[in-house]
């Protein structure tokens, strides 16, 4: 792939990018049409912006023959390049139509999704832009909940080493969190062959965007088990405990969840890990920072 292509957008993301993340707006919401009935017509129209409507609209639909004609014009090059022509498409329609599709828990909804893994409408072309929708439809299984066996080989393919596509992976694998995504995440921290600041970024950046979610909790507790660079362990912590701007640079971090809203049973995860943490004999910030979720989990109790 092109991998400037991958690097941007892993920027525009994260909202590392200074310049990215003071100068783009909030993506603004698509309206639905008025049925889903009225949406089925639509997929035809030759405005990409009515079509993305259309399709938002029929994504949300827990009727499977709207779905499969939803997942009949995905798969068309012509469809996607009416919707790929409006303003904003690659970082706002684009995500939105994928985003509802892989957050219906329909049966119908996922096949549909499942479906454009497989398609050579979504395959990776060459020239410029040729990864635009393989990269959407990455971002969009970390909302697709469970997983199926062809999105975590999809996960598999594209974070092998030294692809463009592993870091905006792993944001996906964090993003998801289920067991099968979390196990990938784990490896990927555990193998060699990726660049150790590279992972230590994975730390500092997804993991501390979905550090209240129990499996990641548990992928920690099983990576301070094992045998890592020490830059790396100190990141698995502070990817937990810790928060520092100096990671971001002049753009806003993820939002970190607070500690009293955590489940019952992330509250009980961060404890195992916080032991296994200060078995490290963390630096004393760090060590303070352990110290001090510690106390604020005691209170909530």
């Amino acid at each position: 792939m092109n991998r400037l292509l991958c690097i941007v957008a892993v920027a525009l993301a994260s909202q590392r990018d200074a310049t990215a993340c003071t100068t783009l707006p909030p993506c603004e919401p698509i309206a639905p049409l008025a049925s889903a009935d009225a949406a089925m017509s639509k997929l035809a129209a030759s405005d990409g912006a009515v079509v993305a409507r259309a399709a938002v609209t029929l994504a949300a639909s827990d009727h499977a023959d709207q779905l499969a004609t939803l997942g009949r014009a995905l798969r068309k090059p012509a469809v996607l390049a009416r919707i790929m022509k409006t303003d904003q498409a690659l970082r706002c329609v684009m995500p939105a139509v994928l985003g509802a599709l892989a957050a219906n828990p329909s049966p119908a909804a996922r096949k549909e999704l499942i479906s454009l893994v497989g398609s050579p409408a979504w395959a990776e072309q060459p020239g410029s832009n040729g990864s635009d929708l393989q990269n959407a439809l990455l971002r969009a299984t970390g909302r697709f909940r469970p997983v199926a066996p062809e999105i975590t080989a999809m996960w598999e393919r594209m974070a092998a080493p030294h692809e463009g596509w592993v870091n905006v992976t792993t944001m996906v694998l964090a993003e998801n969190a289920t067991p099968e995504a979390a196990a990938l995440f784990e490896r990927l921290l555990r193998d060699p062959e990726q660049d150790l600041q590279e992972r230590i970024d994975w730390l500092h950046s997804s993991l501390v965007a979905h550090r209240d979610r129990v499996e990641l909790l548990a992928m920690v507790a099983r990576l301070l088990d094992g045998k890592l660079p020490a830059e790396l362990v100190t990141a698995l912590i502070e990817g937990v405990f810790d928060y520092q701007q100096q990671w971001y640079g002049t753009c806003p971090g993820p939002t970190v969840v607070a500690l009293a809203s955590y489940s019952p049973e992330a509250r009980a995860a961060l404890h195992t890990v916080a032991a296994k943490a200060r078995a490290q004999h963390p630096a004393k910030p760090l060590a303070a920072a352990i110290d001090t979720a510690l106390r604020e989990l005691d209170r909530l109790h």
